[in-house]
């Protein structure tokens, strides 16, 4: 299953590919148990047996899938979160921890939803970083696990085949995590994403700072896959109008992986953070997701 391939990716790692030092073995079931801790619940739980596992975006937690985002999900699906260690919510003093690379949270969260969901209908969701995370736990789902995964719906970011970051249309900004001076980080963070007055007051957080800069890591060094999921997990490749962030054709880019692919668009009402809609505009955004998934099931 998820977690054997997971140990033996690990053992490779260290040369060592089935025989481990004591304190190897020690450290890999560590890292076990952690990842069946990054799930938390954004919704009261409920008898449904849908569930959307939803990937936040870089510098955010599972909290922003709570209040008005599960409210606009409704009791269809029991809306779940994903919690990395380091990160803005209930985890947010913990240390960094063993996740750094956007493969190794993927599969982290793939352990945690067979541990848990394994009966039930799960579908994906991610925005922006997270869309990433949502299709590589979906590739690690789909070969390895008996969950059902019954969709992928991804937001805000160029396909993986288009990952790297030598491809992003910012070619003026330095890489975000190569600043180490927070002034220069935000200024940089500005000029790519605007200005925004919630952030503003949280600049002085050396927290936030951290671990903005250390999603900007796992970011940064995605190279990307141009592995494709099979035909029945759909994937909904969604574009939100105005967000310089990708142009239309990294959009539809997302049909090269899957043979059930949809593209759609998002107007958004706000017009000066479209690519931050999911954490300005939650529930208008989440109750046209909600739509998008009962149009693709």
């Amino acid at each position: 299953m998820i977690r054997a391939r997971v140990v033996e990716r690990a053992s490779s790692r260290s040369r060592r590919v089935f025989v481990f030092e004591l304190g190897a073995r020690a450290r890999i079931r560590a890292r076990l148990s952690v990842r069946r801790t990054m799930l938390r619940a954004c919704s009261p739980s409920s008898d449904v047996d849908k569930v959307l596992v939803c990937f936040p975006p870089s510098g955010a937690g599972a909290t922003c899938f709570s209040g008005p985002f599960a409210k606009a999900v409704g009791d269809s699906f029991r809306c779940v979160g994903v919690d990395i260690p380091g990160r803005p919510g209930a985890r947010r003093c913990e240390p960094l921890g063993f996740q750094t690379s956007v493969q190794e949270i993927a599969e982290a969260v793939a352990c945690g939803i067979e541990d848990t969901y394994r009966d039930a209908e799960v579908a994906l969701f991610g925005h922006s970083l997270g869309a990433w995370m949502a299709f590589e736990c979906a590739l690690a789902l789909a070969e390895t696990s008996s969950v059902r995964v019954s969709g992928v719906y991804v937001s805000a970011v160029r396909a993986p085949c288009l990952a790297h970051w030598l491809n992003d249309l910012d070619t003026h900004t330095p890489r975000l995590s190569t600043l180490e001076d927070s002034g220069a980080f935000w200024e940089a963070f500005d000029r790519r994403y605007g200005a925004s007055d919630e952030l503003k007051r949280m600049r002085d957080d050396a927290l936030i700072f951290q671990s903005l800069r250390e999603d900007f890591k796992v970011c940064e060094s995605y190279e990307g896959t141009d592995r494709a999921l099979p035909e029945e997990i759909p994937i909904v490749a969604i574009g939100i109008r105005g967000d310089c962030r990708y142009d239309e054709s990294m959009i539809n880019s997302w049909r090269d992986h899957g043979r059930n692919v949809r593209v759609e668009w998002f107007d958004s009402p706000d017009a000066t953070h479209q690519h931050r809609v999911l954490l300005s505009r939650p529930e208008e955004f989440g109750a046209w997701l909600t739509r998008e998934i009962f149009r693709a099931n």
